[in-house]
């Protein structure tokens, strides 16, 4: 796992990649942590803490071979302002306060691909006819993708964990029964992951809610996953998009470094 703080809900970039059968760790073979490799669509939305009032939404899907350490993100839906850490850096018009761009207007058409494979994340944005128009990626340093277990143990430095058991839940406007776990980052605000307490007819429990603290730096987030499918290995290709582009003569622009001290994921998980 990543050390420090990170090491609460991130592998190691330089990590090969997670196994559910990690000896001693206190999730080994759990049913419950996430599956190593799945997709879904993926809906966020951003409120401002202490508050009712939604700032900022998002749709996509997401994707995760954490076997390998890698993810993949597809965004064709953003509005509103995000204030976020670990967002894609804010550019232009779109910096709502000049001096800082923490806080970026994101209403406007979107087709945006994220990858993050061990330390690297790459940007790519998408033409109308799906034509890439420009590629750009970060070094994070130490940080790779989450760990599948993140929210059920308390290894890494500053960080608890609580098992809370069933509970009934709206989801997609029906109750449905999870098991939920909270836990506690680095600047001790909560993280609550509701876990499907029915298995699916493969025998697989699906991350259905998140909830995503600000941890004083931005907004609160609820995230919820719908329309999972496990992948296989013929999908590994879907986490390399950035490769085949650049053996095709495009160019990915190194805009630099983004390691740093972080806990549980923020934003987008």
């Amino acid at each position: 796992i990543a050390p420090g703080p990170m090491g609460a809900a991130h592998q190691l970039a330089q990590s090969l990649g997670y196994d559910v059968d990690c000896e001693g760790s206190p999730a080994q073979k759990s049913p419950y942590m996430w599956p190593l490799r799945w997709t879904s669509e993926v809906e966020q939305q951003g409120l401002s803490f202490g508050s009712d009032e939604v700032q900022y939404e998002s749709r996509g899907r997401v994707w995760y071979m954490l076997d390998k350490n890698y993810k993949r993100l597809d965004l064709w839906s953003q509005s509103g302002v995000q204030r976020a850490v670990g967002q894609q850096p804010c550019e232009g018009d779109a910096i709502i306060n000049k001096s800082s761009a923490f806080a970026c207007n994101r209403t406007a058409d979107v087709r945006r691909t994220v990858l993050h494979r061990g330390s690297k994340m790459v940007f790519i944005e998408r033409s109308a006819d799906d034509n890439i128009t420009n590629c750009t990626w970060l070094d994070l340093g130490p940080i790779g993708n989450i760990r599948p277990d993140w929210f059920m143990d308390n290894r890494g430095a500053s960080t608890s964990v609580q098992y809370m058991g069933d509970s009934h839940v709206y989801y997609r406007g029906k109750p449905r029964l999870v098991k939920q776990w909270r836990k506690k980052d680095f600047a001790n605000q909560y993280f609550t992951m509701s876990m499907a307490r029915l298995p699916d007819s493969n025998g697989t429990h699906w991350p259905l809610i998140l909830n995503i603290p600000g941890e004083g730096f931005g907004d609160d987030f609820l995230q919820h996953w719908h329309g999972h499918r496990l992948l296989q290995d013929s999908d590994e290709g879907d986490f390399l998009i950035d490769e085949k582009y650049e053996r095709g003569g495009g160019k990915c622009v190194f805009i630099g470094g983004s390691g740093g001290q972080r806990g549980p994921p923020t934003g987008q998980v």
